[in-house]
C-alpha cells in the first residue's frame, strides 16, 4: 500500500492578520524559526511519507511561493484549486 500525504495549503490570509495577507498568508509565515509553516510541516511529514508521496492543494496565486519555499517539491504534487470552496 502506498501512503500520500495531503497538505492543505489554501487560504486568504485573514485569520492571522494583520501577519498574514491574501498574497503572504500564515503556511509562508516563519513563526518561531526560520522556515515557513509549510517548510516545516513537510519536514515533519518527510520522516513518515516520502517527498515523492506529498502532494499540496492550494490556489493559483500561491503556485510560485510554495515552489520557492519547497524547491525538492514536483510541480506534479501540486495541485491547483480552480477557485476557493472554504
Amino acid at each position: 500500500m502506498t501512503t500520500y500525504a495531503v497538505i492543505m495549503a489554501g487560504g486568504s490570509g485573514t485569520r492571522f492578520w494583520p501577519l498574514s495577507r491574501r498574497m503572504r498568508p500564515k503556511q509562508f509565515l516563519a513563526i518561531g524559526t526560520d522556515k515557513s509553516l509549510m517548510q516545516e510541516t513537510v519536514e515533519r511529514l518527510t520522516p513518515l511519507v516520502p517527498m515523492k508521496n506529498i502532494r499540496i492543494v492550494a490556489g493559483r496565486h500561491h503556485v510560485e511561493p510554495i515552489m520557492a519555499h519547497l524547491p525538492e517539491l514536483s510541480h506534479d504534487a501540486l495541485l491547483v484549486e480552480p477557485c476557493a470552496r472554504n
